[in-house]
């Protein structure tokens, strides 16, 4: 059975998600090397996504998340030392994607899709592969396909990304922003001290 979870805030959606892993999860060991505990195909929605920040406990401050919004989520520029950025992938799509919103209110084709061929050799390839939005009682809601998802140190400022991507979307179409579904493959947290990047 699938883990599933509906939330009004991310706080309490995280907090759900941690425990989840911690009660439910096994042990796997990445390609990495590294230890992880981990669930399959953890969903999770929030209702109002943009209320809420920040996360108590989280570690993650507005400044800090607004930084990675601009540098890794709507940014043109690689500034990060990665070897990508998503903004260097959504970016070119947004504006297509924004048009065609407008044009076709009910399409089931507003998708953008982050994994190229080339990412299969790369160290730390895009862990976001699918970003689809769908326009439903004049708003915007954005489903998140993820490959892997470190729920424990990275959820919190991936999902104020994906939040400030879908009001971004949402405000380029004039429609009020609603719900962000996550569905993530492999959801899990590592158990030695440091994720990799």
């Amino acid at each position: 059975m699938i883990p599933a979870g509906t939330f009004a805030l991310p706080g309490p959606a995280w907090r759900w998600a941690l425990n989840q892993i911690d009660v439910h999860g096994k042990e796997v060991l990445t390609e990495d090397g590294q230890r992880t505990k981990e669930i399959e195909n953890l969903i999770l929605k929030v209702e109002a996504p943009l209320a809420g920040w920040p996360i108590k406990d989280s570690g993650w401050g507005l400044p800090a998340l607004d930084v990675y919004v601009q540098d890794q989520i709507l940014g043109d520029a690689n500034r990060t030392g990665f070897s990508y950025t998503y903004g260097e992938r959504i970016k070119p799509q947004l504006e297509g994607l924004i048009k065609h919103l407008r044009d076709e209110p009910t399409t089931r084709r507003a998708v953008i899709s982050i994994w190229l061929p080339g990412d299969y050799d790369k160290e730390h390839p895009p862990c976001w592969m699918t970003l689809d939005f769908l326009r439903r009682s004049e708003q915007l809601n954005l489903t998140a396909f993820i490959r892997s998802n470190d729920i424990g140190q990275a959820w919190p400022q991936n999902f104020y990304g994906l939040a400030k991507l879908l009001e971004y979307v949402a405000d380029g179409i004039g429609v009020e922003t609603g719900s962000i579904m996550t569905h993530s493959v492999s959801a899990h947290i590592y158990l030695d001290a440091e994720a990799p990047a």
